[in-house]
């Protein structure tokens, strides 16, 4: 607290709450239950890497900008097949009419009279048939072609690699998440001996080693606790990335409706 206060430019004795690390998990994770369930088994937590692919076909930004450039290939190379077989029209109108005025200085403020009935009109319809440009069209076709292959090897090959990232990132969760239930059991046992250690010192049974001994165990129970927590956060964050949507963000109903099709996908598949 010393160092914050300083970093803060505030007096040093100055009480600052810092966020629980514990209590920020439970904001951004799944409910306990949730996930006691999810990695209780590691065929379940197969189970939830798989409906995480199917949350990211449906939601991964990756994938929606690969497949709208596969998109943009095939609308070209259409466009360019399209040019060899249909002409450009061209519509032509006119009308010539020769208007006398009198006078060579100015003109008279006269109202303008009606045409005559000698006016010329003309009206034309051209069409142009690409006859001389067939190796160009070709070419740009190929092109076209060339590249919506290359859009589709991409996208197969962003998908294959954001599919085993989920995977693997499922393993890291389900290992970060028993790290921190060891991490939290050894915590409770870290403090049910202080408080026996603790009884004995006042009772003048054991000495002041022990109890610092006691103290500091705890102490490092109480760190890999928080370390433990922060990582299984992190790692569930990624999670969320890998799925293209961070559901924590989300009204409570949208949260809930998660959970339900996350626990219906789990019932439903074998």
């Amino acid at each position: 607290m010393y160092r914050l206060n300083q970093l803060l430019a505030v007096p040093l004795d100055t009480e600052i709450d810092v966020p629980d690390t514990m209590r920020v998990g439970n904001l951004v994770a799944l409910e306990n239950s949730l996930l006691e369930m999810l990695f209780s088994d590691l065929r379940i937590s197969q189970k939830y890497a798989g409906f995480l692919t199917e949350q990211l076909y449906n939601n991964s930004p990756e994938l929606k900008i690969a497949a709208g450039a596969g998109e943009i290939a095939r609308q070209r190379a259409d466009m360019y097949k399209s040019q060899r077989y249909m002409p450009e029209v061209a519509l032509i109108a006119g009308a010539d009419q020769a208007f006398i005025r009198e006078g060579m200085i100015s003109n008279p403020q006269l109202p303008v009279p009606p045409p005559p009935e000698d006016i010329t009109w003309n009206i034309g319809v051209r069409l142009s048939f690409p006859l001389f440009n067939g190796g160009k069209i070709k070419n740009e076709v190929a092109k076209a072609n060339v590249q919506m292959s290359q859009a589709q090897l991409q996208q197969e090959d962003l998908r294959s690699r954001l599919e085993q990232a989920v995977m693997s990132n499922v393993q890291f969760l389900n290992a970060s998440y028993h790290e921190m239930k060891l991490a939290n059991d050894a915590s409770e046992a870290a403090e049910a001996n202080f408080a026996v250690v603790r009884d004995a010192y006042s009772n003048g049974v054991a000495d002041v080693s022990r109890m610092i001994d006691a103290q500091k165990a705890l102490y490092g129970a109480k760190t890999m606790v928080l370390n433990s927590s922060a990582q299984f956060v992190l790692d569930f964050l990624k999670t969320e990335r890998l799925q293209g949507n961070y559901t924590f963000l989300g009204s409570e109903k949208e949260r809930l409706v998660y959970k339900n099709n996350l626990v219906t996908y789990l019932n439903k598949v074998k």
